[in-house]
């Protein structure tokens, strides 16, 4: 069973270097996302946005191991600009290159 790694794959922009300042080009990504407003550390509509975005991703990814044969890692979420925004990447059956 063939794993995508979006990480390895796409390695320069998950893991860039730390002396050489570069502009990389990101190529066009799928991700699942929740978008609320609250305090994260005491939100209960927090924690029900990130139970429903793991069940999504989770449902997602057994989708496509059933159906295409390969699996890959569900990645954590972030919280961006200080607002509640849970993202997950999701792949969308394309390798990095536009193969299938």
């Amino acid at each position: 069973m063939e794993i995508l790694d979006l990480k390895k794959i796409l390695k320069y922009l998950y893991v860039p270097s730390a002396k050489i300042f570069s502009i990389v080009e990101v190529p066009p990504m799928n991700f699942i996302m929740i978008d609320g407003q609250g305090d994260p550390n005491t939100s209960q509509e927090y924690t029900e946005a990130i139970q429903a975005l793991y069940a999504g991703a989770y449902t997602l990814r057994f989708k496509v191991k059933k159906e295409l044969g390969a699996v890959y890692p569900v990645r954590h979420w972030k919280v961006c600009g200080g607002r509640m925004t849970c993202a997950s990447s999701v792949l969308t059956g394309r390798r990095a290159g536009g193969g299938r």
